[in-house]
């Protein structure tokens, strides 16, 4: 619009100090609530003596003025510059009590947003800004009835987190003896401190029962003391943490990046710390509601029964009503900005934890949380101020740019990754795309899928053994200032590997579908005897060998291992020396669930267990297991058998496959014969191609997915000493 035009023109960035210049929003107190919002825009030097707050608000939907319903405007150095409602109702609350009136950094008008060159500028300013930032007023919108009831619960219960002591923490140090006794002292810790201690300890595999049952007997006693007739206002609050400000991508980094946050709604203020506390009381009231139920219908072995037939209605209601799905982005949140402050205070903290592609692969792979942009470069931008590599991204080719396609962005984005070190992005890369990308390049507007073998940085997977190194890795044309892909077979990406196999037989696809295996025991037991037979062809491929590559006891560990790509309890991968009881007892514990299912239907059963006793020798007949145990340890219990479906589950999208050599495995489902086996320099998985034309390095290829091989998962293959070589990826 013109008056933005003339606005920008009279304030323009620029000078010696071009890379850090911002404008600044001074918006002039008010003495009633409908007053002209008046303000001046100014250009600043950022730097840690500037004071200033900073706006976290949504956009909002386009509005479109009428001549009934015109657009709010702001009067800006003597400007009539129209905003968005939103952003007008937030600016008319947040001067209320500012005496010297507000100084505010608003991105909708401290940045030329017709401007592509000033928005990359700017953006690459936000890990600094909301870091130096006095203040940031996360403004969730304006008020209703509801939204009031809400704010003022959630400060009550949050407060109630943050001051009731309900554990103890021992600090080292002296406590009434000598210096240098080694003494020690107790300190009290919160609610909302035990909660951190039990989620961080959930996170690392060690759930403590009998903390979380300490937390929620709080839950009855804070009702009844602080909330009126012991009522929880489920439904108000529902609301509030569901508006659409929450799933703004943008918020991510503008709440973890800053160090003070004030929530605002309406007149409504309650500090982050207070906030965040009242988010974890809701969690708790939920667990504490739904506990009792869940537990009446778990087994004897802690396995959870999902089967909502079995539920009365008022239990389906309760759990629907308190099920975190509603809350998931502010839950999300809260665990981001905590992650955050504790790797920022911590001194041995890993780059690889907030690295760029792990904060874009969890916020579009959690199947409750979708976060939405104005532009889908967004997706990538939105995050870049909280990743710690980004500067060493940068060093190959990485860049903020307004002014190409996103697949050009997310193209480029993929590059650099992987030339940095980063192969293993490539097993979140879909085969399918919404439009033409190269096949190694994620395309971030689809929701990601969890890679059938784990997030690359969870995975103990290691099948090149750490071989790394930038000079194994390459482009053919490659140049830092090139920003995307160019024509389809223009600018490949050259990456080092060694030929595991080639795609012989591939069996049916797995898709249990989204009520998973357990719930449609036909579709498990096919994708059992599938991979049965997958197992036996490679033991016929085997005697053909002279050096045979699987020994007789590697094909029953395959029944145990292929099933679930080798992992257990929430995709942690089983190191060799310990795989074989942990999935030997969930895959028992599956086989007793079929045997009830197809006790009146032996056709297909009689026949999986005869062929035991025949291409098996020494493995158990299904018929005469008990039930396994569950695995324990000293601080958590978990059954192997709901582990196991749950891994069976995340392999949906495969197929099973027996290669020329033998080998045999997962592979995508849209795998076919004569596809290739590579494992890549550096790489923590195998993966699939599919060559396309000639080329000067032996061929073009385009990317499958990524694999699981029996027997090469760990380093093996590579041990052998394969032949290494180039391989041009489109």
């Amino acid at each position: 619009m013109e008056v933005y035009k003339t606005l920008y023109e009279s304030v323009l960035l620029g000078g010696d100090a071009v890379q850090s210049e911002i404008r600044l929003l001074h918006v002039f107190p008010s003495t009633e609530e409908d007053d002209p919002i008046r303000c001046t825009l100014s250009v600043h030097i950022l730097t840690p003596t500037l004071e200033f707050t900073a706006l976290s608000y949504e956009w909002g939907r386009p509005f479109k003025p009428t001549e009934e319903h015109p657009a709010p405007t702001l009067e800006v150095n003597d400007l009539a510059v129209p905003v968005q409602p939103n952003l007008y109702h937030a600016l008319r609350h947040l001067r209320e009590n500012e005496a010297e009136g507000l100084v505010i950094w608003v991105d909708a008008i401290c940045i030329n947003q017709k401007n592509d060159e000033e928005k990359a500028q700017q953006v690459g300013l936000m890990a600094e800004l909301y870091g130096l930032a006095g203040k940031t007023f996360a403004w969730i919108g304006v008020r209703t009835k509801d939204s009031d009831v809400a704010m003022a619960t959630l400060e009550r219960v949050g407060w109630e987190m943050l001051l009731t002591k309900s554990g103890k923490e021992t600090l080292g140090g002296k406590s009434g003896g000598s210096e240098g006794d080694g003494g020690t002292e107790e300190r009290p810790t919160s609610a909302l401190e035990e909660f951190q201690k039990l989620t961080a300890g959930a996170a690392a595999g060690e759930w403590n029962l009998q903390a979380r049952d300490e937390l929620l007997k709080l839950v009855p006693d804070l009702m009844r003391e602080y909330l009126p007739g012991a009522c929880f206002p489920v439904s108000e609050c529902r609301g509030l943490l569901s508006r659409e400000y929450w799933s703004r991508m943008w918020i991510q980094q503008e709440i973890v990046l800053s160090s003070n946050v004030v929530v605002c709604c309406g007149h409504c203020k309650v500090s982050w710390d207070v906030f965040e506390a009242g988010i974890v009381f809701i969690m708790l009231l939920m667990h504490h509601a739904v506990y009792g139920v869940i537990s009446k219908y778990t087994n004897k072995n802690g396995g959870m029964v999902w089967d909502f037939s079995k539920w009365t209605d008022s239990e389906r209601k309760n759990y629907e009503l308190l099920s975190p799905g509603w809350s998931a982005e502010a839950s999300a949140l809260r665990r981001l900005r905590r992650r955050y402050s504790q790797r920022r205070s911590s001194s041995s903290s890993s780059t690889n934890e907030f690295s760029l592609v792990r904060l874009i692969t969890e916020a579009h792979s959690n199947p409750n949380v979708r976060y939405e942009v104005s532009w889908h470069e967004d997706r990538i931008y939105g995050l870049a101020g909280m990743a710690a590599d980004i500067t060493y991204l940068q060093r190959f080719g990485f860049k903020v740019a307004y002014d190409v396609p996103c697949t050009d962005v997310y193209t480029n984005l993929a590059r650099s990754i992987i030339l940095s070190g980063g192969v293993d992005l490539l097993a979140l890369s879909s085969f399918t795309k919404v439009e033409r990308m190269p096949s190694w390049a994620p395309d971030w507007r689809i929701p990601v899928r969890i890679p059938r073998c784990g997030f690359p940085w969870e995975s103990q997977f290691c099948a090149t053994k750490g071989l790394h190194g930038p000079e194994n890795i390459g482009t053919r044309k490659f140049r830092p200032e090139n920003t995307g892909h160019q024509a389809e077979w223009d600018d490949p990406l050259v990456l080092t590997g060694c030929v595991v196999d080639v795609v012989d037989h591939t069996n049916s696809p797995w898709r249990p579908g989204d009520v998973g295996c357990r719930l449609q025991p036909r579709q498990t037991l096919g994708y059992l005897l599938d991979l049965q037979n997958i197992i036996w062809m490679a033991g016929e491929r085997q005697k053909k060998l002279e050096n045979p590559i699987y020994s007789a006891s590697d094909a029953n560990t395959a029944l145990f291992s292929m099933p679930v790509a080798n992992q257990l309890q929430g995709g942690t991968s089983i190191p060799p020396e310990g795989r074989t009881e942990y999935l030997a007892n969930g895959y028992l514990g599956v086989m007793k669930d079929l045997d009830r299912n197809f006790i009146f239907d032996t056709r297909l059963w009689v026949g999986f267990r005869a062929s035991f006793g025949v291409k098996f020798e020494g493995f158990p007949d299904p018929g005469d297991m008990k039930t396994p145990p569950p695995i324990k340890d000293s601080t958590a219990e978990f059954n192997t058998k709901d582990s196991y479906y749950n891994m069976m589950n995340r392999q949906s999208g495969t197929r099973p496959f027996v290669g020329d050599k033998g080998y045999m495995g997962l592979v995508p489902d849209v795998a076919e014969k004569g596809d290739v086996i590579v494992i890549f320099r550096g790489a923590k998985f195998p993966y699939v191609l599919r060559k396309k034309v000639n080329g000067k390095h032996g061929g073009m290829h385009e990317l499958v997915g990524e694999a699981y091989v029996h027997g090469v998962m760990y380093g093996e293959y590579v041990a052998e000493g394969p032949e290494w070589q180039r391989f041009e990826l489109v």
